[in-house]
């Protein structure tokens, strides 16, 4: 696994027992251009599996409905995970609204809402008192875990999707994902 700020990185291996552990690697850093320090400036954090691709978000994306950062399995492209933020948010409308209002920006969340056999949501608060609305939809071939936040003025969505083969498959590691976003306060 990478952690998205890129300063921890962790390695996902399989065994042949079909579970998972995490393996921790060196922790590493980066910037964006100059001097910058990607852990010292990092907003939020999630984890990415190892031999996932970054999918390039475009300025459209990132206008329309904030797309931040987005990566996928190359080897079953329908499975990925990506963070969205809005800005000018100081904090969370009733856990209720909020799912609906993001889903005015994306239509496949609306389609995945509409036809979905259940969805489930709750609220969890971080050790430091950070407010998360956690959201899990299993709809009609596709299952998505997602997490909402408010900080540093900005509303914080993370996604985590799979079609229903794949989720029956990678369950243990998608929630991995899911639960490991957090905001750096």
């Amino acid at each position: 696994m990478v952690e998205r700020s890129l300063c921890m990185r962790e390695t996902l291996q399989k065994h042949s027992t079909s579970t998972t552990a995490l393996q921790p690697v060196p922790p590493i850093t980066a910037g964006y251009g100059g001097n910058s320090d990607k852990k010292a400036s990092a907003e939020y954090v999630y984890d990415v599996p190892d031999g996932w691709k970054e999918r390039l978000v475009s300025k459209v994306e990132k206008g329309t409905n904030g797309t931040d950062s987005e990566f996928y399995n190359p080897k079953k492209r329908t499975e990925k995970e990506y963070l969205t933020f809005l800005s000018g948010f100081r904090q969370l409308a009733p856990k209720d609204s909020v799912l609906n209002n993001l889903a005015l920006s994306d239509v496949d969340l609306q389609d995945l809402i509409s036809g979905a056999d259940s969805v489930v949501s709750e609220e969890k608060k971080d050790g430091n008192g950070q407010l998360y609305y956690v959201y899990e939809i299993d709809g009609v071939g596709k299952h998505s875990l997602i997490t909402v936040t408010c900080a540093n003025n900005k509303l914080y969505a993370h996604f985590v999707n799979a079609p229903t083969p794949e989720w029956n498959k990678d369950q243990e590691t998608l929630r991995h994902l899911h639960e490991s976003f957090k905001t750096v306060v």
